[in-house]
């Protein structure tokens, strides 16, 4: 019989059949959006914040297992891995059985997230997966497609001059959030939940964030576009570019900037996930000579949490208090009550 939990160190036995399936099942099945290493979130999954590892056993054998990573500043869970026994990356059709496997780890998943308060799983899947029509009956809905260029080397470049360009500052958190919602089509917006925080720059606990570079391009309006540059493993470097609607040639401006500072690193890979609402985008990156490598489907489900479990702390602290202080004046009037009944009672004696 079929079985689903969390992975924890503690049950030494099922988590060493976790890492057995880790190691045995090769390539993950979706899409991460950040750089993620599936051997060491599972050695440190009670370490890593807002992170969490689901599996299914079959008897003594772990068949199914998915890793989750909260995104920064939201109550959102993305998947960063998924491995199920029986499938490849390559699988263009999921068998009944490894359907079943994954709709019990989805269920499981889901249940974790409402304990944990989290409002909403998002997965990326490859257009071409098996995965779509089993995430779709399992309650996933598509929100999103993201193309995936990209250019080895020898790097094309042509010199460009971007006037108003510059590092981000801390105050261009809120002008760039701005940006981002004048661009973004309002289902994506929803989906994504983004807010000014995720447009700082700072170290902290969430995924690589201390590894971001960005530019921000500003004239006498305001902020126009932004470029930036995440360094990843071996000599990739994923760049990201998004301008205001109807600047093209600012984008197209932008992309040979960073191949002008990416032409500086030996044997780069450039590559970037754009999003299909942004056309400027994705006219610079055809332009400049990127190949078309992939497309993902953003897929989204939303959970059901009960309004209460959102209450602020300090509103519970002050309902609390409210009880208390009614309790503690309901027992000094039945107190008085009884003091009262016992001194009429003594001078009717008397």
């Amino acid at each position: 019989m079929a079985k689903s939990a969390e992975v924890k160190r503690q049950d030494a036995l099922r988590f060493v059949q976790a890492l057995r399936l880790q190691r045995s099942a090769g390539e993950s099945l979706i899409t991460a959006d950040a750089p993620w290493s599936p051997t060491m979130a599972l050695l440190l999954v009670s370490s890593l914040p807002g992170s969490c590892v689901a599996a299914v056993w079959e008897g003594r054998r772990a068949v199914a297992m998915a890793q989750l990573a909260r995104q920064s500043g939201r109550d959102q869970w993305e998947m960063m891995h998924l491995v199920v026994a029986g499938l490849d990356s390559n699988s263009a059709l999921v068998t009944r059985t490894a359907s079943e496997r994954l709709q019990m780890l989805l269920d499981e998943i889901c249940r974790l997230a409402v304990a944990r308060r989290i409002t909403a799983i998002i997965v990326r899947v490859p257009e071409q997966s098996g995965l779509v029509a089993p995430l779709l009956r399992a309650g996933l809905s598509v929100t999103m497609q993201e193309q995936t260029y990209t250019q080895s080397p020898p790097l094309s470049m042509s010199s460009a001059e971007v006037p108003g360009l510059r590092l981000q500052e801390k105050h261009d958190a809120w002008p760039l959030h701005q940006l981002y919602l004048q661009s973004a089509p309002q289902l994506v917006r929803l989906t994504e939940g983004r807010t000014a925080r995720d447009w700082q720059l700072k170290r902290s606990a969430s995924r690589s964030s201390f590894h971001v570079t960005r530019w921000v391009v500003e004239d006498e309006v305001g902020l126009r576009g932004w470029l930036a540059e995440m360094p990843g493993r071996k000599s990739d470097l994923r760049i990201q570019i998004g301008v205001a609607p109807g600047e093209r040639r600012l984008a197209s401006d932008l992309l040979a900037t960073a191949l002008e500072r990416a032409i500086e690193r030996p044997s780069v890979n450039v590559w970037s996930r754009v999003p299909a609402y942004a056309a400027d985008v994705h006219s610079a990156f055809l332009d400049c000579g990127f190949a078309k490598t992939g497309c993902d489907l953003v897929m989204k489900r939303s959970l059901a949490i009960r309004v209460r479990d959102f209450a602020p702390a300090q509103a519970r602290e002050d309902a609390a208090r409210s009880r208390l202080a009614t309790m503690q004046s309901r027992m000094r009037v039945e107190s008085v009550d009884a003091d009262a009944v016992a001194v009429q009672g003594l001078r009717t004696s008397r």
